[in-house]
């Protein structure tokens, strides 16, 4: 028997990945310092799609976004210092080339929506997630947030087509994306220029240095001020260069003082 509370409950309860893409995207926007550290998202993002095409099921797409996300958290674990877009971009070279020799010894026509759609994809956004790695971090986050909104559209066909991925994935990655990227452009478009390095390679590695340099109760907890008044529209100031100064003066002595 359908209760009204049931019939209510039934359209949130056939979007839950859009609760989920929600839920998902809040805890990687507090946790975020740039737009660019997500470049990894940007490519597991597509990683995900091809290994639901080399696998050749649609029911294989949890999985595999499961698979990738370990691998982000493995690479984090092991080593905080190594960018793990790399890890994710090498899981991708792995798929793609399991996907090649499958449909080789299977002898099939190849879909064009499938694997080769799907190897053009990953080769377009993993290159904006590896460009956006070379570059300064105010044109690499941007470089992330862009590759985001294009990986949505992404999402928006496959939904609508209900081919390569489920569409439970698809939807759950188009909140995810979306509202990631949207959150990359307001924080960037809110921070000092000169708050983080400027070039360099792997401008992820800067950032994270300098926000475990930084003293609890500073630069973390004003840069979250910032985003939520993005959000919210409270007129809280960003974090400028002065605190960057003040932190690394904070921090240097402590490092430099075993060592006299």
């Amino acid at each position: 028997m359908t209760t009204p509370t049931t019939s209510r409950l039934g359209p949130v309860l056939r979007h839950w990945p859009v609760l989920v893409g929600v839920g998902v995207a809040a805890l990687v926007i507090l946790d975020m310092t740039a737009g660019v550290e997500l470049a990894k998202l940007l490519a597991a993002s597509a990683v995900v799609y091809l290994g639901a095409s080399a696998l050749g099921k649609q029911s294989a797409t949890w999985p595999v976004f499961f698979v990738t996300l370990a691998v982000i958290l493995a690479a984090d674990i092991i080593d905080e210092d190594f960018e793990a877009t790399w890890a994710v971009l090498g899981l991708g070279v792995l798929l793609g080339g399991y996907g090649l020799v499958r449909r080789l010894r299977e002898g099939t026509r190849p879909d064009p929506a499938g694997l080769p759609s799907q190897s053009l994809a990953m080769l377009v956004f993993g290159a904006a997630a590896t460009l956006a790695l070379f570059v300064n971090a105010t044109v690499g986050s941007f470089l992330v947030a862009l590759g985001l909104l294009g990986h949505a559209a992404w999402d928006v066909y496959h939904y609508r087509t209900n081919k390569v991925v489920s569409r439970s994935l698809a939807e759950f990655c188009l909140i995810l994306d979306t509202t990631v990227a949207v959150a990359i452009i307001l924080l960037t478009l809110l921070r000092p220029s000169d708050s983080l390095p400027d070039r360099g390679f792997a401008t992820t590695l800067a950032t994270k240095q300098l926000l475990r340099s930084s003293p609890p109760g500073d630069f973390r907890e004003r840069r979250q001020e910032a985003v939520s008044s993005a959000i919210f529209g409270r007129a809280v100031p960003a974090p400028t260069s002065q605190d960057m100064s003040t932190s690394s003066a904070t921090v240097w002595p402590e490092r430099i003082a075993p060592s006299m």
